[in-house]
C-alpha cells in the first residue's frame, strides 16, 4: 500500500518467508544447491526485496526495478563469482510478479534453466504460496496493529459527517492519518507505472527506504566494483 512504510501482515509474511529459507538452506549448504525461491508480489517487490536483504539472496527479481537487459549474463557472473569466492549455496528471490525491461515475464521455471544449463548447478524450486499468509503474527505486527488500532478509534471519534475517510499509516515510526482515496490510487498508479514501463515512478510510488534498501542490497551483492573499493594507500 502507497502511503504508509508497512502494513498490517507484512513483516509477519517476511518472517514466514526468511524462516522458509533458513530451512531451505540446510539443504542447499549441504548439497551445494540452488534454490530459485516465488514469493508474494504481483504488483510490489517489497517481500522479495527485503527477503533478499534479510537472506543474503543472490539475485532478486522485483516487479518496479526489473533487472537491466543483459541480466542473464548479469545473474550468473554474480552468482558464478560467489561460488568462487567460496559460496556452497545459491538463493534466488522471485517476486510472483518478475518481468524484464519489456514485461515479459521472468519465471521461476527461466531462473532455473539459466542457472542449470549455463553454470551446472543443481538447481530447485520453491513456490511458497500462501504458507506466506498464515501463521502468527510477529511482534512488530502486534504492536504495529495496537497502535493503529488506537489512532482508528481516535479518527471516528474527531469525524465530523464530511471528514473524508483516513488510512491509518505508519510514516518514519511516526502514526498518522492519511487520505484513503489518495492512498488506493497512489497504490493502483504503481502497477500503472510499471505498465508504462515507467519505472522510476514506480519505485518512487513505494515509501522512501524502498530505494535505498535496493541500493544497499545491490552493493552487498557485488564484488568486483572499482567504485566501492578504497584507494590501495587508504
Amino acid at each position: 500500500m502507497s502511503s504508509t512504510d508497512a502494513t498490517i501482515g507484512c513483516y509477519s509474511s517476511l518472517q514466514r518467508i526468511c524462516q522458509a529459507v533458513d530451512f531451505i538452506d540446510a539443504t542447499a549448504f549441504s548439497h551445494q544447491r540452488a534454490f530459485v525461491i516465488e514469493v508474494m508480489g504481483r504488483h510490489c517487490g517489497w517481500l522479495a526485496l527485503m527477503a533478499g536483504v534479510s537472506t543474503g539472496a543472490d539475485f532478486v527479481f522485483l516487479p518496479e526495478k526489473p533487472p537491466a537487459e543483459n541480466w542473464e549474463e548479469d545473474m550468473c557472473k554474480i552468482i558464478k563469482k560467489h561460488r568462487e569466492l567460496g559460496k556452497r549455496k545459491t538463493i534466488v528471490i522471485v517476486a510472483e510478479g518478475a518481468h524484464d525491461m519489456e514485461l515479459q515475464k521472468i519465471s521461476p521455471t527461466k531462473v532455473k534453466d539459466l542457472l542449470s544449463k549455463k553454470l551446472g548447478l543443481d538447481t530447485r524450486i520453491t513456490t511458497l504460496g500462501h504458507v506466506q499468509r498464515g501463521g502468527t503474527a510477529c511482534a512488530y505486527d502486534r504492536m504495529l496493529s495496537t497502535l493503529q488500532g488506537v489512532e482508528a478509534v481516535k479518527a471516528v471519534l474527531d469525524a465530523k459527517p464530511d471528514t473524508p475517510s483516513p488510512i491509518i499509516a505508519i510514516i518514519e515510526n511516526k502514526i498518522v492519518r492519511k487520505p484513503l482515496l489518495e492512498a488506493v490510487k497512489l497504490t493502483h498508479e504503481v502497477a500503472d507505472a510499471i505498465g508504462a514501463k515507467d519505472f522510476a515512478r514506480a519505485m518512487g510510488l513505494r515509501d522512501a527506504e524502498f530505494a535505498e534498501y535496493h541500493a544497499a542490497y545491490m552493493i552487498t551483492t557485488q564484488t568486483d566494483n572499482s567504485k566501492t573499493l578504497l584507494p590501495p594507500e587508504k
